[in-house]
């Protein structure tokens, strides 16, 4: 599972001489109402099939973490925007996960809850455990249905504590790609904070101020701000300096923003 502190992107427009430039007044303070956690994960009924004598069937339900990180609401009826990695797990099927636990609940064995296929003393155990694991045959042992569970958290006082239900819009090709998450329920007055935007740059960039929450927003979490700094003389995506991760996806939302900056992006005077 992916963890990430909320981020944003604050661009800062070029200013004379050519190496300096200002930080924009209050910028923060004008993004974060729109910053989100989004908090995913995929419940997985799945039903183990014992036909060693009478037939038996064991079903059990896991909540499998599939991720969490930084996201932004662009729209006040609930439109939020997240990398691609948050909301899905390249390679990682939540079907194979359940297997390995209902299995270990079931016969008793150790196998570890994981994302890998294994193996299993005792020659029956071990052919009913492979063919517990997907795609499933005509022979296989087991049975499950995913459903994804995704969860925005706001920042408003007092936080929520269940958050709002929320489904998948669009992925994008790559975990760095933007994604698009709506809220289900909760945003039908329109009353959802949001991220300024504006339809391009209008000119230079020479930073970028990440501003980040380390857990979900709210007015009382301290937001901390990094600050990437890109070289003039250089097509400006190439020499940004990343700032310093202050978790496993700090960069990512770093990503985010700078891969969706062209039409969404804030130029600030």
């Amino acid at each position: 599972m992916r963890s990430a502190v909320f981020a944003l992107l604050i661009l800062v427009a070029l200013a004379p001489p050519a190496w300096a430039h200002n930080h924009p007044n209050g910028s923060a303070d004008r993004v974060t109402p729109g910053a989100v956690r989004v908090e995913v994960t995929n419940k997985v009924e799945i039903t183990l099939f014992d036909d060693r004598a009478a037939l038996k069937r064991f079903t059990r339900t896991y909540d499998v973490p599939v991720g969490s990180g930084s996201g932004f609401t662009v729209s006040p009826d609930g439109v939020i925007v997240t990398a691609t990695e948050v909301v899905r797990n390249s390679g990682q099927d939540p079907k194979v996960y359940a297997a390995n636990k209902v299995f270990a609940e079931y016969f008793k064995k150790k196998v570890p809850d994981d994302f890998s296929k294994h193996t299993t003393d005792g020659g029956d155990l071990n052919s009913r455990l492979q063919a517990c694991y997907p795609p499933y045959s005509s022979t296989a042992t087991c049975s499950s249905t995913v459903t994804p569970v995704i969860k925005i958290f706001p920042f408003t006082t007092p936080a929520m504590a269940n958050g709002l239900p929320a489904t998948l819009v669009k992925a994008g090709d790559s975990p760095s790609a933007p994604a698009v998450l709506k809220v289900t329920k909760g945003g039908e007055n329109n009353t959802l904070p949001t991220v300024p935007l504006a339809a391009s740059f209008g000119g230079g960039v020479a930073a970028t101020d990440v501003m980040a929450f380390k857990g979900r927003p709210a007015p009382t979490v301290t937001a901390t701000l990094e600050t990437a700094h890109f070289d003039p003389r250089v097509p400006r995506t190439s020499r940004a300096r990343t700032p310093p991760r202050s978790s496993s996806c700090s960069a990512a939302a770093v990503t985010v923003a700078r891969s969706s900056m062209t039409a969404r992006a804030r130029s600030w005077p």
